[in-house]
Formats: C-alpha cells, sequence, structure tokens
C-alpha cells in the first residue's frame, strides 16, 4: 500500500467543491489517497475509488480558459498539483522572466505539496511569451502555468 501525502496543516475542513477538485486531482495524478492533518489533531483521510463502477463526482468549478499569446505558443504544464512556486527560495530569483530565452527541460517553476517539490520543465525551446498564475497559486495536474513561443 502506497503511504498517503501529507498536507501542510490545516484550519478547517475543505467545502465539498474543494473536495471535489482535490480528489478530481488525485485521479488525474495516478495517486489513490491523500491524508489532511491539522494543529487539533483532525485529520482527513480521501481515498480515490478505483472501481469500475465508479459514481459520477459532482462537477468542478469552471475555469477562464486562457488564450496563448500566439496560436503558434506551446503551454507549459504542470506535471502534478501543488502552489506555484515562480522563484528560486534560495536566490529569491524569478526562475525564468517573460521574454528570456528558455532551453527544453529548463526549469521554469516548482511546485510544493507539503514536503514534496516538483520542478515545472520548459516542454522545448523558445522565449518566454506569458505566465498565466501568480506566486504560490494553487494549480491542479495539467494545469497550463505558461506559454514558450518557439524561437
Amino acid at each position: 500500500m502506497e503511504k498517503p501525502i501529507t498536507l501542510p496543516a490545516f484550519e478547517a475542513l475543505p467545502t465539498p467543491q474543494d473536495l471535489a477538485q482535490i480528489t478530481h486531482w488525485l485521479q488525474q495524478a495516478g495517486l489513490h489517497e491523500l491524508e489532511l492533518t491539522n494543529a487539533q489533531g483532525l485529520r482527513l483521510r480521501l481515498v480515490a475509488n478505483t472501481s469500475a463502477h465508479s459514481v459520477a463526482s459532482p462537477p468542478l468549478p469552471s475555469t477562464t480558459q486562457i488564450t496563448p499569446a500566439k496560436p503558434t505558443s506551446t503551454p507549459v504544464l504542470t506535471p502534478y498539483f501543488g502552489h506555484l512556486r515562480l522563484q528560486d527560495v534560495a536566490t529569491d530569483t524569478a526562475f525564468v522572466t517573460i521574454g528570456q530565452t528558455v532551453q527544453q527541460g529548463q526549469t521554469v517553476g516548482m511546485l510544493d505539496l507539503g514536503s514534496i517539490t516538483v520542478a515545472i520543465q520548459a516542454p522545448g525551446n523558445g522565449v518566454l511569451s506569458s505566465i498565466c498564475n501568480q506566486e504560490g497559486d494553487l494549480v491542479g495536474y495539467g494545469h497550463t502555468i505558461a506559454f514558450i513561443t518557439p524561437s
């Protein structure tokens, strides 16, 4: 059995809509469970339904589609879910800035989820044409955080 991921402490129970979103992200990321714990000892354990006859989940909150700066732009997608970090905490500088040339595989941001940190890498060579989120935003698996225009 896989060990559950423990998120930072939370002060209130997540809303049903938050729970639906978190469960959706778990399933997209191929994870089966998640455990949340707060300072008062309250624990919430989410286990994704893996049966063939799963019940339909409530509709997820609507999101605004982000239009790329140019039709030829390539989206930079998150490989996981978590809090977006656009600045290197060690140097307090941005990983990349708009207009900067990036190489495939270059780190353009990080995702923090408790003690887990995952790099977000450029999918190809080009120029960073836009950034769609802000430092600290909670983003889902496969979310577009930026666009790269091939050079």
